[in-house]
């Protein structure tokens, strides 16, 4: 089962201070129908499958039409409203991410977002985006800082959408500025190569 899988993944980049410190990081499985995110308060260290919360990706997709307001304050907790309403019966007591529709803007089924320090001294360089693009050529998608929550959300789904027009395929990596690092992918292998580079 996958949400088997993403567990373990979970739990083997977790535990590696190389890519995960002070427990920091989200992980996420997808089907047709559902997305399975890490609940907050959970560690990816030590999360089983119980550790994540079952959202309704119909839902969860009404967020990107809908109006919200201009104020900061207003339009996060409009938002995290939408995005707390998504959650699937039975899933009321977790809260998941925060990032939640971040990760069902990426197409992939697996996505395993870390806060490697060798990453984040790049992210948080001031030519971080030029190094990106000398190490790691189109297959990066460099992300500007915004505000964490929708916009952030927003801001990565736009770029995604730009990016697959331009290149015919989906980012192996995508670097936020002054944060870390998500790298999807169908299976859990392939997210353990993509790292590993």
């Amino acid at each position: 089962m996958s949400l088997e899988n993403i567990a373990a993944i979970s739990r083997e980049f977790g535990s590696n201070e190389d890519y995960v410190l002070a427990g920091g990081g989200n992980t996420s499985w997808k089907d047709d129908e559902f997305l399975y995110i890490k609940a907050s308060g959970f560690a990816l260290a030590t999360i089983q499958e119980s550790g994540f919360v079952k959202m309704d990706r119909s839902r969860l997709a009404e967020i990107w039409s809908r109006k919200y307001p201009d104020d900061t304050a207003a339009r996060e907790k409009a938002a995290l409203a939408d995005l707390m309403a998504a959650r699937a019966a039975g899933e009321t007591e977790k809260r998941p991410s925060v990032e939640t529709s971040l990760h069902e803007a990426i197409d992939e089924q697996y996505v395993v977002h870390t806060h490697p320090s060798l990453v984040n001294g790049l992210t948080c360089s001031m030519d971080g985006e030029d190094a990106a693009r000398r190490l790691l050529g189109e297959q990066a998608l460099w992300i500007p800082m915004v505000n964490p929550g929708y916009v952030l959300a927003v801001t990565v789904r736009n770029a995604l959408i730009r990016f697959q027009e331009e290149f015919g395929i989906s980012p192996v990596y995508i670097l936020l500025q002054n944060h870390g690092v998500f790298i999807s992918g169908e299976t859990c292998d392939v997210i353990k190569e993509r790292y590993a580079r």
